[in-house]
C-alpha cells in the first residue's frame, strides 16, 4: 500500500522526468534554430549538436528576468578552426544566438554594392556632386553612375609608403595630438 511519503517521491520522480522530457524538446528546437542561423551566416555547424551549458536568469525582450537555458555549440568557417557559439532559450522561445569572432569571406560583389551605395548616398544629387565630377544620369543604374568599373577591372590597391619613403618624397607626417593642439584655438573662435 502507498503511503504519503511514497506518493510524494513518485510525484517528484514524475515531475523530474517531465522536466527532462520537456528539456529534450527545447534542445531539439534550439538545434533547429542554430542550424538555420548557421546557414544564414554561411558557417558550418560542427558535430550537429548543442549541449546544455547552464541554467541562468537572463533578461528577455521585455526586460524581465526569466530562467533561460543556455546551450553551447561549435562551428567552423574554413574547416580548420573550431569556434564556439551559444544560444539562449526561454522555454520554446529564442532568446539570442551568439557566434564567437570568426573570419568570414566577403563576396566581391557585395563589397562593390557597399561602395556604390556609399557613393550614391554621399555624392548623389547634391551640389557637391559637381565638384567630384559626377553628373546626374537618373536613368542610369547606380553602378554606372558612381562606379563605372566592375570589381574585376578595379586596379589593385597600392601599399602605403613607409615613413622614411614619404619624408624623402617631401611629405610631412603629423601626429594627431600635435594637430589637435595647433587647431584647438581655432575651434574657440566659432
Amino acid at each position: 500500500m502507498l503511503d504519503l511519503t511514497d506518493l510524494s517521491i513518485l510525484l517528484l520522480f514524475a515531475a523530474c522526468a517531465a522536466w527532462l522530457w520537456r528539456g529534450h524538446g527545447i534542445r531539439e528546437r534550439a538545434l533547429a534554430l542554430v542550424r538555420r542561423h548557421c546557414e544564414k551566416a554561411e558557417v558550418i555547424l560542427l558535430d550537429d549538436n548543442v549541449a546544455l551549458q547552464r541554467l541562468r536568469f537572463l533578461r528577455d525582450g521585455r526586460g524581465q528576468r526569466r530562467l533561460a537555458r543556455v546551450y553551447g555549440f561549435e562551428f567552423t568557417v574554413t574547416g580548420e578552426q573550431r569556434h564556439i557559439g551559444s544560444i539562449s532559450m526561454f522555454g520554446q522561445h529564442l532568446g539570442q544566438i551568439e557566434l564567437a569572432a570568426h573570419p568570414f569571406s566577403a563576396k566581391a560583389n557585395s563589397d562593390a554594392l557597399v561602395a556604390e551605395s556609399f557613393s550614391a548616398k554621399t555624392y548623389g544629387d547634391s551640389p557637391a556632386a559637381e565638384s567630384f565630377g559626377t553628373t546626374d544620369h537618373s536613368d542610369a543604374p547606380v553602378a554606372a553612375r558612381f562606379n563605372p568599373q566592375t570589381p574585376t577591372e578595379a586596379p589593385p590597391a597600392e601599399p602605403l609608403p613607409s615613413k622614411a619613403a614619404s619624408t624623402a618624397a617631401g611629405a610631412q607626417i603629423i601626429q594627431l595630438s600635435d594637430w589637435r593642439q595647433r587647431h584647438s584655438g581655432s575651434d574657440k573662435l566659432h
